[in-house]
């Protein structure tokens, strides 16, 4: 669990910068569908995602980073079973639907 929040949380150290080029390809964790050839190990640690996922909460500020649909940022599961159309952006990030009011 901790190789998977140093992941999401350390993007600067060497071993992350490392994990991203080899195995995740600049896709995000979460997103991430490893092939069949990837090693043992890599295939372990991903098959953890789900269960630390769960206890992930994330904390809006800049919004930039976390997924709309895959993040628990609002309540304790993502919301992607509540998507409504087949045509709504997975990809879209909680920034893509702020709006600033001040203006």
């Amino acid at each position: 669990m901790k190789l998977l929040w140093k992941i999401i949380h350390h993007p600067k150290i060497l071993w992350v910068q490392f994990i991203q080029k080899r195995y995740l390809h600049n896709q995000p964790l979460f997103q991430h569908k490893p092939p069949h050839s990837s090693s043992w190990q890599w295939q372990k640690l991903i098959s953890l995602r789900e269960t630390f996922r769960e206890g992930l909460r994330w904390q809006v500020r800049t919004a930039t980073s976390i997924s709309f649909w895959h993040d628990s940022w609002l309540y304790l599961k993502s919301l992607l079973p509540f998507k409504i159309s087949a045509t709504v952006d997975e990809s879209a990030k909680v920034i893509d639907f702020i709006t600033d009011s001040r203006s």
